[in-house]
């Protein structure tokens, strides 16, 4: 039996993220339609995913940076009617479980989200940790949906799959993580032959004998820390136990996003954490001894600051 894994995180949405200059929305369903017609080509006779399927699961009010206003975020009837059509062409089961996107408040609730739509609809079913979906009478699928227990294998004979929405990593995403399954650890310490993961962005797969953990990172390259991800799917067969990667196409980075947009973010963020430090630095010296002004015009000197932050430093200081 072959299994068509897409990418784990899908967060279809109807706005583009920040620094995003071409045409995002409908990416979404290219991309995605990439994968079903993959695996239909394949003969792929299920597709599993691990959650996060929309960005939102109800209306959020949100301030947007480049307008400056406040914005409604909502996923319309129109975008689920869309993604029910593109699922709909596919000639194999569907399977997924609920990501804390997809989730009313991150709770267990679906009701009235986008995901329910779709379960609803009968395009996609939805796993749970207790009553796994048998296949041919062999093969028991189940499920984690976010803040889910681990499931316990009823039948430790059959080819067992976890399709879970849980932080799987490799490494640390940053320093102070600390809610996280090492990927090695949580392959070896569970019984299933293949995990299926999501909720981490970045896409990486992980082996230990005839266990394979799967975990293939966001559709869409979501924000300026991923300028160089590139999204794939993976089609699986539990006969011979091999898995076969694909990559889905993508555009260059530069014409995707504003570079210019980002660096210029980075920079102000690095003389915000230099102006910090500064100011930091002062409050361990002794104020008696120093002429505030003087030293504040040597260090931004010395650090570079652009003219601009300069500027509104000084104005606030009433310098200017």
């Amino acid at each position: 039996m072959k299994i068509l894994i897409p990418p784990s995180d899908l967060h279809i949405d109807e706005k583009a993220p920040l620094h995003r200059i071409d045409d995002y929305y409908n990416k979404q369903f290219t991309k995605l339609n990439y994968c079903i017609d993959l695996g239909n080509k394949h003969k792929c006779d299920m597709m599993l995913q691990s959650g996060d399927f929309f960005n939102f699961s109800h209306d959020r009010v949100n301030y947007d940076l480049k307008s400056k206003k406040f914005q409604i975020k909502r996923i319309t009837f129109e975008t689920i009617a869309k993604t029910i059509k593109l699922l709909s062409k596919f000639k194999g089961k569907c399977f997924s479980v609920a990501g804390n996107h997809d989730q009313r408040n991150r709770m267990t609730s679906l009701e009235n989200t986008p995901l329910k739509v779709l379960y609803s609809s009968g395009v996609i079913t939805q796993l749970n940790n207790t009553d796994p979906i048998i296949i041919d009478r062999n093969i028991n699928i189940y499920g984690m949906n976010y803040n889910d227990e681990i499931p316990i294998i009823k039948n430790s004979d059959s080819f067992n799959i976890l399709v879970a929405h849980i932080m799987v990593i490799k490494d640390k995403l940053w320093k102070q993580q600390e809610e996280y399954e090492n990927a090695s650890i949580f392959l070896r310490k569970n019984k299933f032959d293949v995990i299926v993961s999501g909720d981490n962005h970045q896409s990486f797969d992980h082996h230990y004998g005839n266990k394979h953990l799967f975990n293939l990172g966001s559709l869409m390259r979501m924000n300026s820390k991923q300028l160089d991800h590139k999204p794939r799917c993976v089609i699986f067969d539990t006969k011979t136990r091999e898995c076969e990667s694909f990559d889905i196409p993508i555009d260059p980075s530069s014409e995707v996003f504003s570079i210019q947009e980002i660096e210029d973010e980075r920079n102000k963020k690095i003389d915000n954490e230099k102006i910090k430090d500064y100011y930091n630095s002062l409050l361990n010296e002794d104020k008696t001894t120093i002429k505030f002004e003087d030293n504040m015009e040597t260090y931004l000197e010395e650090n570079k600051i652009s003219k601009v932050h300069s500027d509104i430093i000084y104005k606030n200081m009433g310098l200017r």
